[in-house]
């Protein structure tokens, strides 16, 4: 608006410069038509500027709701960080202590093998007779049996000469035994340490063949001995198939 008054007091101080007692009716139109030309123009510019203001406003709250959103995404940022730097050290502990354990059971397995390779082996089975058919008994009273045909004797623990099998560790033992009866012949044997009586497998038979077994498990002291004994007045039988054993093996020493 100022420079509007400006440009009216110039034009009227050259229209009376040139004629100081009639001015010029051509001029003061162009003048008034000019004055309205800048008025219009200044209206025209006012609501530019309000425009602009408004846009300008718009985008400001636009730039403070990004810039929210950028701190939002860096904190979401160093908080995914720091998920990830303790999932990192989970997983070095993790793989530290499966390590560890990985070693104690290497360990463990070394130790084991160490103590299987130590530990006695034992193990005898045996049977009445090698060859041939035989009755054994009666007799008039309770007989040590013998077992003469050794199939297995894994550190030689069983006597096949007296029939008695020696324990050579303190240890937890198994042993198992058979009896055959033949025809009308009672059977009747029983499974000894020292000299307790402990289990017994008979059988009445009063006609053709029959079976009978038993077992039990022992702990033995070293030196302990174990051995089966025919009771008196009855008989046993055996052959090439082997019905009447004797059989026993270390479950493990303690």
């Amino acid at each position: 608006m100022a420079l509007l008054q400006l440009i009216l007091l110039a034009c009227v101080s050259v229209g009376m410069a040139q004629d100081s007692t009639s001015p010029d009716t051509d001029i003061l139109a162009e003048l008034k038509e000019l004055k309205a030309k800048m008025e219009k123009l200044e209206r025209e510019n006012e609501v530019d500027l309000r425009a602009l203001e408004t846009r300008l406003n718009i985008s400001e709250i636009k730039l403070e709701e990004e810039k929210t959103v950028v701190k939002n995404l860096k904190s979401t940022v160093e908080e995914l960080r720091r998920q990830n730097e303790a999932l990192r050290i989970m997983v070095v502990e993790q793989t530290a202590e499966l390590g560890a354990r990985l070693t104690a059971s290497e360990s463990q397995v070394v130790e084991i093998k160490r103590q299987n390779a130590d530990r006695p082996k034992v193990a005898f089975s045996a049977t009445l007779f090698g060859a041939g058919s035989q009755h054994t008994g009666p007799f008039n009273t309770d007989t040590t049996l013998i077992y003469k045909k050794v199939i297995t004797d894994i550190s030689n623990n069983y006597n096949p000469a007296t029939g008695i099998f020696t324990a050579p560790v303190r240890g937890l033992y198994y042993f198992r035994f058979s009896g055959h009866a033949w025809g009308n012949h009672y059977m009747a044997v029983s499974i000894y340490k020292n000299e307790q009586r402990i289990f017994s497998a008979y059988d009445d038979q009063p006609s053709g063949n029959a079976n009978s077994s038993n077992g039990v498990t022992l702990l033995l002291e070293k030196g302990d001995r174990v051995y089966m004994r025919l009771w008196k007045n009855r008989q046993i039988f055996d052959n090439d198939g082997n019905h009447s054993t004797f059989t026993g093996f270390l479950l493990f020493p303690m």
